[in-house]
C-alpha cells in the first residue's frame, strides 16, 4: 500500500518498543533484583517536510488498549498543533492483538477518537505476520541506547524511573519529541471518556485476526479490508444492545422505531445507564440526536450536593446508547444561567 503524503496527508507508524530497564552505574550486586521498567512506544511521522519522531515513554507497564488510546491520542494532539491543514491520517502498525488489532481499539477509534477530531479521516493499515519492522524500531533503540550510554558515562547516574529516564533522553536526543505520561494520566485519560463503559458494551467483530485496513467512516462503525487495496470491505457497528429475543413482538417492535417504543425524542432529559465490570453507571443527558437504532445523548454534570442541579460541561461530553439503556425520563426546569433544575433528586454521575 502507497501513500503520498503532503500537507493535509501524512502517515504514521507506531508501536512499542522492549520496556527498557533502568541500572545504575557504579551499582551493588543486590540492585539487579530491584530494577524498574520503563515502557517506550515510539513513533514517526511523514508528511510534507523531514520525517518526525516521537517517543512516549511510562511508568505504565500495561502495554494494552488503556495505554494505546491515550499515546495515540497525545500523539496526534501534538502533531494537529503543528500541522493544523492535516486531514487525513494513514497509521501503520503491526498486527499485536492485545495492543492494536482488536474491537475495542476499533471502538476507540470510530467512537472517542472521532468526537476527540471530528474533521481527521484516518485509514489504519495492519502489517502481515513478521513484517512489521521499521522506523520507529530506530527510533525506539536510539532513545534507550542514548539514555544508557549517559549511565555508562557517568553523565546520567540516576535514571532510575520514567522521568529520569526522559530527562536523560531529552538532552541527548534534541531531534526526537519525547513526552511522558504516566499510569495515573492514563487512568484519567480512560475515566475521563469513559472508556471502560464502552468497551464494556462493544459487538465483536468475527475475523478480526485477518482483517489488515479499517477505517472509520460514522460514529461507532468502521469499514475494513482484508487488506489495503481490497476492492471489497464490510461494514461494523459498535455499541450495539444485546438481542434477547429476535422472535419476541416487543423486541420486533423496538427494533423498528426504538426511540419511539419509549417516546424519547430529540430535546428529552433522560437518564441512562452502562453495565461494565459487572458494574453498574448512570448518567443524566440530553438527547441531542437519534437515529434509527440509537440516540445521541449530550451528558449533562451535577453542580450541587443535594442533585437538584446539573449543567452542561465545559468540555462537551456525548456518546451514542441504544433506548433499552434510557431507564428514565425527566423534564427540568432551565434557567437563564443554562442550569437544569430537577423537581426530586437525582444522584448520578
Amino acid at each position: 500500500m502507497q501513500s503520498k503524503t503532503d500537507k493535509e496527508t501524512v502517515v504514521l507508524q507506531v508501536d512499542f518498543a522492549e520496556n527498557y530497564t533502568t541500572a545504575y552505574q557504579d551499582e551493588i550486586q543486590s540492585a539487579y533484583w530491584h530494577q524498574k521498567q520503563v515502557t517506550v512506544f515510539p513513533s514517526v511521522l511523514w508528511s510534507d517536510g523531514e520525517p518526525e519522531s516521537y517517543a512516549i515513554v511510562s511508568d505504565s507497564l500495561d502495554h494494552d488498549k488503556r495505554s494505546v488510546a491515550t499515546f495515540l491520542t497525545k500523539i496526534v494532539l501534538d502533531i494537529r498543533e503543528k500541522h493544523p491543514a492535516m486531514r487525513v491520517m494513514h497509521i501503520f502498525s503491526d498486527g499485536a492483538a492485545s495492543q492494536f488489532k482488536n474491537r475495542l481499539i476499533w471502538c476507540f477509534m470510530s467512537t472517542t477518537f472521532k468526537e476527540l477530531f471530528p474533521t481527521l479521516k484516518v485509514q489504519w493499515h495492519f502489517f502481515a505476520t513478521s513484517h512489521g519492522k521499521g522506523a520507529v524500531d530506530g527510533v525506539g533503540a536510539t532513545v534507550k541506547r542514548a539514555v544508557n550510554t549517559d549511565v555508562l558515562s557517568r553523565q546520567a547516574i540516576l535514571v532510575t524511573d520514567a522521568a529520569s529516564f526522559v530527562d536523560s533522553a531529552r538532552k541527548s536526543c534534541p531531534n526526537i519529541k519525547i513526552k511522558l505520561i504516566t499510569s495515573t494520566e492514563i487512568s484519567d485519560f480512560t475515566e475521563h471518556h469513559r472508556l471502560a463503559d464502552r468497551w464494556g458494551i462493544t459487538t465483536a467483530l468475527s475475523g478480526t485476526q485477518s482483517i489488515h485496513h479499517i477505517e472509520p467512516v460514522t460514529w461507532g462503525e468502521v469499514r475494513h479490508k482484508i487488506y489495503s487495496e481490497a476492492e471489497q470491505s464490510s461494514a461494523h457497528r459498535f455499541l450495539l444492545s444485546e438481542i434477547t429475543s429476535a422472535e419476541s413482538p416487543a423486541h420486533q417492535s423496538s427494533e423498528l422505531h426504538p426511540a419511539a417504543a419509549k417516546n424519547i425524542k430529540t430535546g428529552d432529559c433522560v437518564l441512562v445507564q452502562f453495565r461494565a465490570n459487572k458494574s453498574v453507571r448512570q448518567f443524566v443527558g440530553l438527547v441531542n440526536n437519534q437515529d434509527q437504532v440509537a440516540l445521541e445523548i449530550r451528558f449533562l454534570r451535577r453542580n450541587d450536593s443535594a442533585g437538584l442541579v446539573y449543567i452542561l460541561p465545559v468540555m462537551e461530553d456525548k456518546a451514542w446508547v441504544t433506548p433499552d439503556q434510557v431507564i428514565e425520563t425527566f423534564n427540568p426546569k432551565k434557567d437563564n444561567r443554562g442550569r437544569y433544575h430537577f423537581a426530586e433528586a437525582v444522584f448520578a454521575e
